[in-house]
């Protein structure tokens, strides 16, 4: 018979807080008593990010001595709302902080406050370093990813190196990943995606170090993100995937050419590509191979001038470009949803639906907005008569109208 678990909670409670977190979490699954009292152990939120009355103080021009003082006092606030973790047993659902490098007098204290966060069964860490210039980063410690309850990783500003951090990373349980202007190699990434065969949220966006980018092991992934950095230099040379269950991809690329098949992704639903050298064909290609298309977005795809496409599944079509497109012409009976935004409308339009709910189209011209203009967009709108109901925006920088016009077949 278990006698323990016959005290009262009060003592059940102060057990726990004598256990190291993962011990204390593994006793709470033993019995409906233990896991009753785990349950009754204080949860904590530290948001820092939004600490509007801190970053005033901050971001106030004073003298070199008051900035130090006022560093110092807002280190100490951090501090200060993380003692009692050092003292008793607490659970921590979030904790989020965004700093940069310069306000650090002592950037050691970052690597104390991510121990403490993740020695107390935290569920999700957001901590994000703006660095002062360039060259610097700030190196991730090597103890930080031990936390087997952490289903949330997002990070910014780091430096994650080899072989330091690779022993460390065994977070089964993680979810979402999400590493911003960071940098890292090749075989961190492979290093990651073995220690984290959970992630179903992977993001890398302006990742410095990375060339060749390789992702694999992650056998539960449905959702990825890739922005790579505009800058020639941190193009990616090729980029392989293997995720069979893809179901989203957001890519941001500035190469000359796609470095992988987006087509091999049969489960895909949602696809956002930004990228300029996207042709016409290259379009048509990707949503008749994508059986299970439902969400499409082009941005700022500059060569697309003639889009033709067919498409039983879409519901949502985005398009926007600092380009007008020529024609348009799609045959999508099931689309919910439509967004143009460009300079001008397509000379050629042609629009088969019968489902549309919402129809939105953002001008931004060039041209001077006179009368002649509003006349000529006028006789353009005639074009889109079978859109029934359309939300037009028009931004320029002589005139901003928001308005709502119901066309008349």
């Amino acid at each position: 018979m278990d006698q323990i678990s016959q005290l009262p909670d009060p003592i059940l409670q102060h057990i726990l807080f004598f256990l190291p977190a993962k011990d204390a979490a593994q006793i709470s699954v033993l019995s409906k008593t233990w896991l009753k009292v785990w349950n009754l152990l204080p949860v904590f939120t530290f948001d820092f990010h939004n600490d509007l009355s801190l970053w005033k103080l901050l971001s106030t021009e004073k003298e070199e001595s008051e900035q130090a003082d006022i560093r110092d006092a807002f280190l100490s606030i951090i501090d200060g709302s993380l003692i009692n973790l050092r003292i008793q047993k607490a659970k921590i659902e979030k904790f989020r902080i965004s700093l940069k490098l310069s306000y650090l007098k002592n950037a050691s204290c970052i690597d104390e406050w991510i121990r403490l966060a993740t020695n107390n069964c935290i569920k999700e860490l957001d901590v994000h370093i703006t660095r002062h210039y360039e060259e610097d980063w700030y190196s991730l410690p090597g103890t930080t990813f031990t936390a087997k309850s952490l289903m949330a990783l997002r990070l910014g500003g780091f430096k994650l190196e080899w072989p330091l951090i690779v022993d460390h990373i065994n977070l089964t349980k993680l979810r979402e990943l999400s590493l911003t202007d960071a940098f890292l190699e090749e075989r961190i990434i492979l290093e990651v995606c073995s220690g984290c065969p959970a992630i179903e949220d992977l993001s890398l966006i302006r990742c410095q170090g990375v060339k060749d980018l390789l992702i694999s092991d992650l056998p539960k992934l449905v959702k990825l993100t890739l922005h790579q950095a505009n800058e020639i230099t941190w193009e990616y040379r090729s980029i392989r995937i293997q995720a069979v269950k893809l179901q989203s991809l957001y890519y941001r690329g500035c190469n000359s050419e796609l470095k992988f098949d987006v087509t091999t992704f049969k489960l895909l639903k949602e696809l956002s590509i930004t990228f300029e050298q996207i042709t016409d064909l290259m379009v048509e290609n990707l949503v008749s191979e994508l059986p299970l298309l439902e969400k499409l977005e082009l941005n700022f795809c500059f060569k697309l001038r003639r889009l033709k496409f067919s498409s039983c599944i879409l519901r949502q079509f985005t398009f926007r470009s600092g380009k007008s497109l020529v024609e348009l012409c799609i045959d999508t009976p099931n689309l919910l949803h439509f967004e143009y935004g460009a300079r001008k409308l397509p000379v050629i339009f042609s629009m088969t639906t019968s489902s549309l709910q919402e129809s939105c189209v953002n001008l931004m011209p060039i041209d001077h907005l006179g009368t002649s203009w509003f006349q000529n967009l006028k006789e353009d709108l005639t074009r889109f008569e079978q859109l029934n109901l359309l939300i037009l925006s028009i931004d320029s920088t002589t005139v901003s109208l928001n308005t709502i016009f119901t066309l008349f077949g």
